[in-house]
């Protein structure tokens, strides 16, 4: 009996020596599991950091690309070409033209300009003027005959005249758009603003400048948006080629 009793607790003593090596044994596997889950969140951090240094980012602003604020509108005057004139667009406020321009541009030697336009009166219908500035203004001769004493053919004149004006309406200005002004813009526009008045709609307004363009464009036998026609300076002999080359003649 005494050496079954000596067995049975050597047993015992046995069993809890293997149940301390378990535990141990789990408890190292904890340890490594742990630390190498602290590395692992050590090394992502890490990275992310060396991320966001590297794009010029913080975490605490996100950097988004700012809205166009504008759109453009383009074109060229001409009565003979128009330089260093001023060219603005108006609203129409309750089917008047407002005095106060929303977008101006000069034109340059070749009577091109390019306005930038808010982009609150995209789709909204316009009028475009343009008008010699104080000083430095010219228009091209393009009569074969010249244009007055000492004027030839293809030379500059200077305009002082402060009346002078030319115009053209386009019932919706649309982005990278072309609205050329010359005397047949500017006869148009005269007839769209006898068609509606003080209080016209939105609507009547573009209903009005459409129909004054297109009657004056078939008046005169042309084809397409009277506004967007090509312009052709008759004192430049390669554009006269060119156009008549493209039937523009």
């Amino acid at each position: 009996l005494t050496t079954f009793v000596r067995g049975s607790a050597e047993v015992v003593q046995d069993v809890q020596k293997l149940r301390t090596k378990i535990c141990f044994s789990i408890y190292q596997q904890q340890e490594f599991i742990m630390v190498n889950i602290r590395r692992l969140i050590f090394a992502t951090a890490a990275i992310a950091a060396a991320s966001i240094q590297g794009c010029g980012c913080s975490d605490s602003k996100k950097h988004y690309p700012e809205p166009e604020q504008t759109f453009t509108v383009s074109g060229t005057a001409s009565k003979g070409i128009l330089s260093n004139f001023e060219v603005s667009a108006h609203r129409f406020n309750n089917g008047v033209v407002d005095s106060t321009p929303v977008a101006s541009d000069d034109t340059n030697n070749a009577g091109s300009y390019t306005l930038e336009v808010p982009r609150a009166f995209l789709n909204q219908p316009l009028l475009l003027r343009v008008r010699p500035k104080t000083s430095g203004s010219s228009m091209r001769c393009d009569l074969a005959e010249g244009c007055g004493p000492n004027v030839d053919f293809g030379d500059p004149m200077p305009v002082t005249d402060s009346s002078f004006q030319l115009d053209t309406v386009v019932p919706s200005a649309s982005n990278n758009s072309t609205a050329n002004i010359t005397l047949l813009t500017d006869l148009a526009a005269r007839l769209a603003e006898k068609q509606f008045g003080s209080g016209a709609t939105l609507t009547s307004i573009q209903t009005a400048i459409y129909h004054s363009n297109t009657t004056v464009a078939n008046r005169f036998g042309l084809v397409g948006d009277l506004t967007s026609l090509q312009v052709i300076d008759l004192t430049n002999t390669a554009a006269r080629r060119n156009a008549f080359n493209a039937g523009n003649s």
